[in-house]
């Protein structure tokens, strides 16, 4: 190689000084030559260690850039953008303290929750829960993204996500995602069942932020979060349960049907409401399979199959309510 032979030259020409030291009593040669050949020589060698080290260097500025866009990429796939920059700042700048903190005014949560899962994880194996859950919560993951909905987190297994993004649409959207969540969980199973959803979406204002020094989380705070979550844990299955507030929000697309007035705990009486889902619903090949790259959030070349998802499967209705 190149390198190897700028060594050999180099050990060759190392030995040319002493040599000259040996022979310069009995040569009369001007001493700016001996000067060149005894100095001259060890500069380049010299010179040639530098352009090591510069090469050396480009690597390991070239393998940082590498880390440092590794790094960016990841803390963009768990936290909002925004909060990623943040975050990505503090721990570049090393900062003592990490203190993200937000106020939305008013958005939309919604809380998911499979239906029996209790009884249902009884039935399989642990590793054929994580892989059944791994399936429909990246199906939900790649639903969230077409619909410009930020995923919040999984808890066991309820799926959390909120449209942050301040447009009046952002009512429907979250409701448009929870409809596609809703057909395409039962072409998912747990064991030989297919998986059913219960939903609920509240609408108001929200403290949001990440806290701790280690293991940090994104998650949202106020009476608005426990208010969708009672609304999930007190719905219909197979429905999407919403309060005045979102139904407020709603246009056309997904009209409400009032349900009744009842109590919910920690939040009073609430009014609850039912989308009306249109009959012509998408397929699931409409909703996970269209031409859509996940990662630039924008349409791609025909036939290009979402990887998020897992083969369209056939099971049973889910048997609990």
């Amino acid at each position: 190689s190149t390198q190897s032979t700028w060594a050999a030259i180099l050990i060759i020409i190392s030995l040319i000084p002493p040599a000259v030291g040996y022979f310069r009593p009995a040569v009369h040669t001007p001493d700016l030559v001996f000067t060149l050949l005894l100095e001259g020589i060890p500069c380049a060698s010299a010179l040639w260690s530098l352009c090591e080290v510069e090469g050396m260097l480009a690597a390991t500025r070239e393998r940082a850039d590498f880390e440092i866009d590794q790094t960016t990429t990841l803390l963009e796939n768990i936290f909002p953008s925004d909060v990623a920059h943040k975050l990505k700042h503090a721990i570049y700048t090393k900062s003592s303290s990490i203190h993200i903190c937000e106020h939305y005014p008013m958005v939309p949560i919604m809380f998911a929750d499979i239906v029996g899962f209790t009884q249902l994880s009884s039935l399989v194996e642990p590793e054929q829960l994580v892989s059944a859950l791994n399936d429909v919560f990246s199906a939900f993951d790649y639903i969230c993204l077409r619909n410009k909905v930020e995923k919040i987190k999984t808890i066991g297994d309820c799926y959390m996500s909120i449209a942050i993004h301040d447009t009046p649409d952002a009512a429907t959207r979250l409701v448009r995602a929870a409809a596609n969540m809703l057909a395409v969980s039962p072409i998912h199973k747990i064991g030989e069942c297919a998986i059913g959803l219960r939903i609920g979406i509240h609408s108001g204002p929200v403290v949001a932020g990440v806290i701790g020094y280690t293991k940090f989380c994104y998650d949202f705070w106020g009476s608005t979060v426990n208010l969708a979550s009672r609304l999930e844990s007190s719905g219909v299955p197979g429905q999407i349960q919403v309060s005045r507030a979102t139904a407020d929000f709603l246009d056309s697309e997904f009209p409400c049907i009032y349900r009744d007035t009842a109590p919910l705990k920690g939040a009073g009486l609430c009014e609850r409401f039912l989308v009306e889902l249109p009959d012509d619903q998408p397929s699931y090949a409409d909703i996970c399979d269209v031409p859509f790259d996940i990662q630039t959030d924008s349409p791609v070349g025909p036939n290009v199959r979402n990887p998020l998802t897992t083969p369209p499967r056939t099971g049973s209705p889910y048997p609990f309510d």
